[in-house]
């Protein structure tokens, strides 16, 4: 799959950010909505040392790389959103995560060495929308990680904030009815328009993403449209009312009042 890659600068560590906006990436907002934000800027001028940008088109996946035991870099995502993705081979899918900015990717190649290869023959990612992402280069996060306590103390408290928020999804895909988890995903995948909140996702698509079926969340989707929560023009679902889809989401408003 297609991916635009920016040459790294060849900037000296303490130059490294200042690189990076030279270069027209946002590095400032998406470090100040990471659990980066709060380290010395020493410390992120190292980890960005030898940085690359990559940027993938909406509509694609993250492309593996042709070697099973290399895994995707480091990376801090700087604008767009991925979707982590668990599919079986009988064509079921399940979210395991989004993925916006701020939020860090490639964890596993730097923590997860012994981590079966197996495990992650169904774990696909999907570009959600267009994604820049700056990775970092495997050799100094990790010197960052052995060297730098502050460092290690941010990435275990993001680490078990990503464990807590997937005990929550667990919770509701087992828990909250139907028409929660697609109001979820619509306020998940909504993109602004001028000034509506647009979804281009099909039915199918979203009973793929909540785990149901088609037939079941196009009947949602019709009951939300009659209680005019949303309206939907061809395959695009416009977000009308996105209070009451939040609540929806949270389990409560099951009657769509």
């Amino acid at each position: 799959m297609p991916n635009e890659n920016l040459s790294p600068a060849s900037a000296a560590p303490e130059d490294a950010l200042e690189d990076l906006r030279r270069r027209g990436v946002d590095i400032d907002s998406a470090l100040a909505e990471s659990c980066l934000r709060g380290l010395a800027p020493a410390v992120l001028n190292r980890l960005c040392a030898g940085a690359e940008v990559v940027q993938y088109p909406g509509g694609t996946e993250v492309p593996r790389t042709p070697e099973p035991d290399v895994f995707q870099p480091p990376g801090l995502l700087v604008e767009g959103l991925l979707r982590v993705v668990r599919r079986h081979a009988s064509g079921r899918e399940v979210t395991a995560r989004y993925v916006q900015a701020g939020d860090i990717v490639g964890l596993l190649g730097v923590l997860g060495e012994d981590r079966p290869l197996a495990l992650d023959a169904w774990l696909t990612t999907d570009v959600i929308h267009d994604t820049v992402v700056v990775e970092f280069n495997p050799a100094a996060f990790r010197a960052e990680l052995n060297d730098e306590a502050a460092f290690g103390r941010t990435l275990c408290r993001y680490i078990f904030g990503l464990l807590l928020a997937a005990q929550d999804a667990l919770g509701g895909s087992l828990l909250l009815p139907v028409r929660a988890r697609v109001a979820g995903h619509l306020l998940d995948l909504a993109e602004r328009r001028g000034h509506e909140l647009v979804v281009d996702a099909s039915a199918q698509r979203l009973a793929a993403a909540v785990g149901s079926v088609r037939e079941v969340v196009s009947r949602v989707l019709r009951e939300m449209e009659a209680c005019g929560l949303l309206r939907r023009s061809g395959g695009e679902v416009v977000l009308v009312d996105t209070a009451a889809l939040h609540r929806l989401a949270s389990g409560e408003g099951g009657g769509y009042s």
